[in-house]
Formats: structure tokens, C-alpha cells, sequence
């Protein structure tokens, strides 16, 4: 969903192409090269994506009952789960990877509200809420 979401808008909204975007996301691992690999790195970028959401939902299951704890609200749940999934992804993995420094001088803050807010519903409401359903809580 989230992969779905930044391809549907972010190319209208930075003037972009979706091959770009996962370009971006390959870069992460690739380096610059990335841009110039055309479909192998896009799919780089997407499998990278992929292993990323499949990983925040696995860590969100584990984690679930004592999460659940915390906070009794499943979707009050989801939307707190997304804003750590976006500050850990933004202040500790991209800066840690091929890409560096971040933000970078250049960067855009209006874009944060956007950026959380398809986490929140493309990421963190779908795994709390089916993870909910799935355990029966």
C-alpha cells in the first residue's frame, strides 16, 4: 500500500516518474549508480521496499501484546506505531545508508505531513488493524 501510495503521489505532487521514486529507494543501497542501472535497480528498489514494510509489520506483530498494553486503541495504536516507524526510517536507517546525510540541504519539510500521513494509512492502521483481527484482540 504504501509503495502504491508514494507512486500515485509523489510523482504529481515532486514532478517525478515512479521509476525515479524506486530509483530512490534502490539508491538507498546502489549509490548513485542506481540512476543509471534503468530496470534492474528499480527492482532493487522495490524488492528493498518490499523487505522494509515486510519487516515493520513482522516487528509490529512481535510486538503487538505489549504494545496493545500501551495503548487499548488499535487504531490510536497504528497511527503511533507509523509515527516511529517514520522517525526511525528518517533519523536512523536513511542516514545510515548509501544516501547519507539527511535531511539533505535541499530537503523539503513541508513534505513530512504527507510523507506520515501515508504511513498512517498505508502502513500503521492496515498492520494494527489486521494484526488486531488476526489475534483476536
Amino acid at each position: 500500500l504504501s509503495c502504491s501510495a508514494a507512486l500515485i503521489i509523489y510523482p504529481v505532487r515532486a514532478k517525478t516518474t515512479g521509476e525515479k521514486i524506486v530509483h530512490d529507494v534502490g539508491s538507498s543501497m546502489l549509490g548513485e549508480v542506481s540512476f543509471a542501472q534503468g530496470g534492474c535497480s528499480s527492482l532493487t528498489g522495490l524488492a528493498l521496499h518490499f523487505l522494509i514494510t515486510v519487516s515493520v509489520a513482522s516487528i509490529f506483530v512481535m510486538a503487538y501484546s505489549f504494545f496493545r498494553k500501551m495503548l487499548l486503541n488499535k487504531c490510536l495504536l497504528g497511527v503511533v506505531y507509523s509515527c516511529i516507524v517514520w522517525l526511525v526510517m528518517n533519523l536512523l536507517i536513511v542516514p545510515n545508508s548509501v544516501i547519507g546525510k539527511y535531511p539533505k540541504p535541499n530537503f523539503d519539510f513541508t513534505k513530512i505531513p504527507l510523507s506520515v500521513l501515508i504511513i498512517i494509512i498505508c502502513v500503521g492502521l492496515p498492520i494494527s488493524l489486521i494484526t488486531a483481527r488476526m489475534l483476536k484482540n
